[in-house]
């Protein structure tokens, strides 16, 4: 069945009406990170490790940049990958940044390590020290001890397998209720699904849409455009979903509370967990 376009996320929540006293959490399937650049994370993390070798002063001074590259190649790619750009975050991201982020965390710079984290990528812990050997890096010009520098490439490679882990675990999400409506076909969201939309494009970044079909089995699509505040908010709930339900729990009552602002927030409660 041709799914048909709607104007606005509003739209697909008026679709499929929710009992919000009693929400139902859905996730499955995954996405890829389908960003590519000429030289890869690994690629910067093999220069480093080769750096080290020599063990002089410019292996070091080498090795801690080529760790940096790593760094910065691996949150490039993840940003990337759901179409946001790294070096233009837009202030409606920063205002999501600034709503889930704890206080200690709200001024991470620079902006691009800052939604990385808020996205859920990294635990702040790792971003700190992310932060510290950033700072090292860019604003100490003595040579760097051993000592800092194989913490600085091991820094590195946790970020990348932590990459490689949301990369593995990242759900698509659906949103419903516990009193689902049994006229729903077998094989199609019974709530609202958050989802990456398909694209014969290559390194373009991936796109995602929320659908949803009535009791008559006619679908709905929302096509996001990546300017909408709510986006930011989604693709956090689908990266942190399989491996951190808490942070899941407090983002899609979030979601909630943003869509549905006439209810009183204790009135939004999520029933159970469907995966």
């Amino acid at each position: 069945m041709q799914m048909k376009d709607v104007a606005s996320i509003e739209e697909i929540f008026e679709i499929r009406k929710l009992n919000t006293s009693s929400l139902s959490i859905g996730a499955s399937d995954n996405i890829n990170f389908t960003h590519r650049l000429p030289l890869m994370p690994e690629d910067y993390l093999r220069f480093a490790h080769s750096d080290l070798k020599e063990g002089s002063a410019r292996g070091l001074i080498n090795a801690l940049s080529n760790a940096k590259r790593s760094i910065d190649s691996i949150i490039e790619i993840a940003l990337k990958s759901l179409s946001i750009d790294p070096r233009n975050i837009p202030a409606h991201a920063l205002e999501f940044c600034n709503d889930v982020l704890p206080e200690w965390d709200k001024n991470i710079n620079p902006t691009s390590l800052r939604i990385f984290c808020a996205l859920g990528f990294s635990p702040s812990l790792l971003i700190k020290e992310v932060r510290s050997l950033r700072n090292n890096i860019e604003h100490d010009y003595e040579i760097p001890s051993i000592d800092e520098t194989i913490k600085a490439v091991e820094i590195a490679e946790l970020l990348l397998n932590t990459l490689r882990a949301k990369e593995m675990y990242n759900c698509c999400i659906e949103i419903s209720d516990t009193n689902t409506t049994s006229k729903i076909e077998e094989g199609r969201a019974s709530g609202i699904r958050f989802r990456d939309k398909y694209s014969p494009l290559k390194n373009t970044g991936t796109s995602f849409e929320l659908i949803a079909f009535n009791e008559n089995n006619q679908g709905y699509c929302y096509t996001f455009t990546g300017k909408e505040p709510l986006y930011y908010y989604f693709l956090r709930a689908m990266i942190v979903a399989d491996l951190d339900r808490e942070k899941l729990k407090e983002t899609i009552l979030k979601i909630i509370q943003i869509t549905h602002s006439k209810k009183p927030p204790n009135t939004i409660k999520i029933a159970e967990f469907d995966y």
